[in-house]
């Protein structure tokens, strides 16, 4: 169950000095419980030696049912609290109003309280019973200066930052048991020599340049900028041998780019449209549990993204009339990119392939009327969007639609 509230006030939108104020709440609880049963606990645990002569999996284990592997149930309680503020200033250049400067800022509090009780074979003897909390606050800033050089160009820049709470992650076994040493010493292979029931937030910090321009009155249009991204404590999910998996703030990483898009009108009729971005995403520094190094690429992220489409609308039905015949398409391309920062003794890593897809629609507008049919991913292209790549089992490949054809219509009243 989740409560959200938002409550903003705004100056007026032709107002000189721009501002906006408001506050949020959040209120949320969770309640998530797993059972893995087995056919028959006590014949496993005997044949493993793990079960005393004369005892049962019930007695020994203070299983709450018989043939447990493992039980467990999270209950999650937690609220979420803010104020932000956003002002516009006009900032006096050479008589005029042509640069602008904006300040904001955003505080937030946090708290979230989890009680989480397992037990079965992989807990040990004695089921276990914890509560605990994770409190946190902070303040993201924002500042963007904007120049208004001429009516056609406008160039900005800006810094903000961001964040996302933290979380509790599942309790792994006791040390005293086989799995629970099996745990433990992996954590300690991996670095992970602390607490693992709960991991902080992670945040952004993003830097931007850019402008946007318009050329040969209005009929050309070039925006174009840089960014920065610095991602800090980065919650990492951490996959271990021994069959459990947790979140630590473990990585960082620094993206940087380009992201180009351009617009002309050719005619009354016709626009022509593209963009193009390049992204370095790589790892900023080494990582143990994700055995991987400072630079490795990250995960989930193109390099190339590259869009060309075409928007023709012309008068249909003859002289007169305000019936308009619509053909829209566009291309786009996906570099390929990997399933994971590296190759690591626990996860593979695999390759998102690169992908080329096409779109196509054609129709009829008449101002109360539309109809038309469309097809998406014209050629059928096989476009890979994730991967889960399970320890013991074959990868599982999550497709995006293939090749769809429809038709739309549509009444305005």
């Amino acid at each position: 169950k989740k409560y959200t509230a938002e409550l903003r006030f705004a100056s007026n939108a032709g107002s000189r000095v721009k501002w906006v104020v408001g506050g949020y709440y959040e209120n949320y609880d969770k309640l998530f419980s797993i059972l893995g049963p087995t056919r028959d606990l006590d014949l496993f645990l005997t044949g493993i030696g793990q079960l005393p002569a004369g005892q049962t999996s019930v007695s020994y284990f203070q299983t709450p049912v018989n043939d447990v592997i493992f039980a467990g149930s999270d209950t999650i309680a937690g609220e979420q609290k803010s104020v932000f503020g956003e002002v516009t200033l006009p900032v006096p250049f050479i008589g005029d109003d042509r640069l602008s400067l904006t300040l904001g800022g955003r505080y937030f509090s946090y708290d979230q309280t989890a009680r989480k009780i397992s037990s079965g074979f992989v807990i040990g003897r004695t089921p276990t019973d914890a509560t605990f909390t994770i409190k946190e606050n902070g303040f993201s800033p924002k500042v963007a200066l904007e120049f208004k050089a001429t009516d056609d160009v406008l160039l900005y820049g800006s810094r903000s930052e961001g964040f996302r709470i933290g979380g509790t992650n599942e309790r792994l076994p006791d040390p005293t048991t086989q799995i629970g040493m099996q745990c433990a010493a992996e954590l300690a292979t991996l670095g992970l020599t602390g607490p693992t029931d709960t991991y902080e937030s992670d945040s952004l910090t993003n830097y931007e340049v850019g402008a946007k321009t318009s050329w040969m009155d209005k009929k050309l249009r070039i925006n174009a900028a840089l960014f920065y991204i610095d991602w800090k404590d980065i919650q990492t999910n951490v996959f271990l041998q021994c069959g459990f998996n947790i979140k630590a703030n473990e990585a960082s990483q620094v993206s940087k780019g380009i992201e180009l898009e351009v617009s002309a009108r050719v005619s009354d009729s016709l626009v022509l449209d593209g963009t193009a971005s390049y992204t370095n995403a790589e790892l900023a520094r080494d990582s143990q549990s994700l055995a991987a190094k400072k630079g490795d690429r990250a995960p989930y992220v193109p390099e190339w993204n590259v869009t060309a489409g075409f928007s023709y609308n012309a008068p249909f039905g003859g002289s007169g009339s305000t019936t308009e015949l619509y053909v829209n398409g566009d291309v786009s391309y996906l570099s390929g990119a990997f399933s994971e920062y590296a190759v690591s003794p626990s996860v593979r890593r695999l390759t998102l392939p690169s992908t080329f897809v096409g779109n196509l629609a054609v129709g009829i507008d008449t101002g109360r009327f539309n109809v038309g049919v469309f097809v998406k991913n014209l050629w059928d292209e096989r476009v890979v969007t994730s991967i889960d790549i399970d320890r013991n089992q074959a990868a599982t490949y999550t497709r995006a639609r293939p090749r769809t054809v429809g038709m739309n219509a549509s009444v305005k009243w």
